[in-house]
């Protein structure tokens, strides 16, 4: 444990040598942005010469549109003639496939692999939600990322980071109310510290898309951003016990009243339980907080109850998900369930075979293994949805950020809302909460930071890399807006999560995507520019 303790401290120093190292190199060697934008189009045109599509591509730049990314993609064997005609029907279903295999993949091997990785570690519950459930659900987002830098070179990459930041605040803590099927009780703390961390992530966005452009020491910047996040997460049971202690608050004496039960009956020996419904989960909310009023215990106050809760969790192994995979080759009962096997059939069995279950017990030494032959499966069908998003967004003319705000957010989020509402069915709002908003710090700060750093510094040396659209630094206002109503919700709610919350957080999630979609579709502007025509 002492070692243990050692190699942790080792690594904050590290990170934090790492930061300084950046401002110094920033001062010292920073470029001009000028001469970097200019390079950065003479490395594009030059690339556009390659081949006869490309060359249409370069001709079209010399008009004030953006060529649009199905350049950057094989052909899908329809023209635009076609697809407009009914043949974009196939795409939308390759879509909608892409984000089906996308779901299981994270959702039956990812996240278990994950929640296994983080017992051994032994993290917080919180911890882990915000650090290691956040890689898991973030990695289709970050394939994204690095597809929009590398191979579309637009918007769908930084619109897809924006439209799930917004999907993971709103709309997934608004399905985790909706759907828990009981009043979860959350603790100030954890959404106190990642939403902080989340509003400096989004600044430091909107400060490197104010002039459109991302140059190396920008990336690097937000990419050190990441490991300060990582040193508070590392001390944070010191800082959560010192703050609990200096404001006389606590942790809830339950998460909900769903995890007040199944502690009750893990002392049983039948395991039976009568399940409270959500009246009478609300009515005891009322009743505790008038209890927790009157009631001034002084072991609470020090900060103790803090301590034993965390010792709890320690001692306690997260569960992992109880998921029957069984063999994709025993078709289940019934005609819709077995109409669901059948269309999942071929992924199924892709997965069977080339990723280890870690939900059985024999598994679980691989979970190493499993991690990262997801990795390349998330990786493959990425890309696949963003090439059929991209070919979609082109056949109505509808521009990159717009498809990334919306389809390509939506279906990437998929694993975000089904892991959060996982563990709030579970009772533990604090890691269904934690996960969605620390996943946003995650996205911000090393799914664009990380490809734009590898693309100025190691792919091309000393370039850039050019926004096109200003409509995204408008869209950020938005989001700070959404963190705002994320906090004042709860607080009002007295942290609290029940489903008359979860419609209040889905009414503004509807309506952020909406302001959001008119701005980028240039309604109230010239924001984003229109796409070229070609014949593709």
């Amino acid at each position: 444990m002492r070692n243990r303790t050692r190699f942790f401290k080792r690594r904050a120093v590290l990170a934090v040598c790492f930061v300084g190292l950046y401002v110094f190199l920033a001062s010292k060697f920073g470029g001009t942005r000028e001469t970097l934008v200019d390079q950065e189009h003479q490395n594009q045109n030059e690339e556009t010469t390659s081949t006869s599509r490309r060359l249409l591509a370069h001709r079209t730049r010399k008009l004030n549109c953006t060529p649009p990314a199905i350049l950057e993609f094989p052909d899908d064997f329809f023209t635009q003639k076609q697809r407009q005609h009914g043949g974009v029907i196939l795409n939308f279903l390759v879509s909608f496939y892409m984000f089906w295999a996308i779901a299981i993949v994270c959702d039956d091997y990812f996240v278990p692999s994950l929640e296994i990785i983080c017992d051994r570690l032994g993290l917080q519950t919180d911890v882990a939600g915000a650090t290691f459930m956040a890689l898991g659900s973030s990695a289709p987002e970050l394939f994204a990322s690095v597809i929009g830098v590398f191979i579309t070179k637009g918007d769908i990459g930084v619109g897809t980071i924006l439209g799930s930041a917004v999907f993971n605040v709103l709309f997934v803590i608004g399905v985790c109310g909706i759907a828990a099927g009981t009043v979860l009780y959350l603790a100030w703390w954890p959404i106190v510290r990642d939403s902080f961390f989340y509003l400096l992530s989004l600044v430091a966005l909107m400060l490197v898309l104010m002039d459109n452009v991302v140059v190396w020491s920008e990336a690097t910047a937000m990419v050190s951003f990441y490991s300060v996040y990582l040193l508070i997460m590392y001390f944070n049971p010191k800082i959560e016990a010192y703050l609990y202690k200096i404001t006389k608050t606590t942790t809830p004496e339950y998460k909900s009243d769903l995890h007040e039960q199944k502690l009750k009956n893990e002392s049983k020996s039948d395991g039976s339980y009568e399940p409270l419904n959500e009246k009478q989960d609300e009515q005891k909310v009322d009743s505790d907080h008038e209890n927790t009023e009157e009631k001034k215990d002084p072991l609470l106050d020090s900060g103790e109850h803090l301590a034993h809760h965390h010792e709890y969790e320690k001692n306690v192994p997260h569960e992992v998900p109880d998921l029957t995979l069984g063999s994709p080759f025993s078709p289940p009962e019934g005609a819709w369930p077995r109409m669901c096997w059948f269309l999942g059939l071929p992924i199924n069995i892709a997965y069977y075979f080339t990723i280890p279950n870690v939900t059985r017990k024999e598994c679980e030494k691989w979970a190493v293994v499993s991690f990262i032959s997801c990795i390349g499966w998330i990786g493959l069908t990425s890309y696949m949805l963003v090439w059929m998003v991209t070919v979609i967004g082109y056949t109505f003319l509808i521009p990159d950020s717009v498809m990334g705000l919306s389809l390509v957010a939506f279906g990437s989020s998929v694993p975000d809302c089904l892991s959060s509402l996982f563990v709030a069915r579970k009772g533990d709002g604090d890691m269904a909460v934690s996960h969605t908003v620390g996943s946003n710090v995650f996205d911000i700060l090393l799914c664009l930071g990380i490809p734009w750093l590898i693309k100025t510094t190691v792919w091309e040396y000393d370039s850039s890399v050019v926004i096109n659209s200003h409509g995204l630094f408008i869209s950020c206002f938005f989001i700070l807006g959404s963190i705002a109503v994320t906090l004042i919700i709860i607080y009002h709610y007295n942290w609290t999560l029940n489903k008359k919350v979860g419609w209040i957080y889905m009414f503004f999630y509807f309506v952020f995507m909406i302001i959001s979609v008119v701005v980028e579709m240039n309604a109230f502007g010239n924001f984003n520019p229109p796409m070229c025509i070609v014949d593709v």
